[in-house]
């Protein structure tokens, strides 16, 4: 399912209610362990993203919420820090024509591209795909012409809940 975009400006893919998967098949909303791994980065050793916590996951037929780490920007003069990053959670609309879980959408500043894929892998599992395609817009050289950084987030449930709160870490 998870194939390297072909790199083009796009709109949020919509649906109407009703036309996802069949929701028997589709694991519950809940509390899911996150451990993200960094596939590909040809931009910036910074921009990895080896993570484990946990985190809600909403899925309905129609959609699936998630959770990522976003990368903002990297300072190019203190080689001692980490990457800007913030904390967002993606709601992943389902395609019925292409039959999948993705959306593409134009970045700002740096970031000239991000892609989204989101597949059920069984019954406690769902699994994402984010590619992030970056070029330097004056302010970040580190991106050059242009490169791509790929990370694959499994989400696997500890504990399901219809009412979870998003996101679950607030305030802390």
């Amino acid at each position: 399912m998870f194939t390297r975009p072909v790199l083009a400006f796009a709109a949020l893919l919509l649906v109407a209610p009703g036309c996802g998967p069949e929701s028997e098949a589709l694991p519950p909303s809940g509390i899911y362990r996150m451990t993200a791994v960094t596939l590909e980065n040809d931009c910036h050793p910074k921009l990895d993203d080896d993570y484990t916590g946990e985190e809600v996951v909403h899925v309905t037929p129609e959609w699936i919420k998630v959770p990522h780490v976003d990368f903002l920007g990297i300072s190019e003069t203190c080689e001692a820090c980490v990457a800007l990053a913030g904390y967002r959670f993606m709601q992943v609309k389902f395609d019925p024509e292409a039959g999948e879980y993705a959306s593409e959408v134009q970045g700002g500043g740096c970031m000239q591209n991000e892609r989204v894929e989101v597949e059920t892998v069984d019954g406690e599992t769902v699994r994402s795909r984010l590619t992030a395609d970056w070029r330097d817009d004056g302010s970040c050289a580190w991106a050059g012409e242009g490169c791509t950084v790929v990370r694959e987030y499994t989400y696997e449930l500890v504990e399901p809940c219809d009412d979870c709160e998003f996101p679950l870490h607030q305030g802390e």
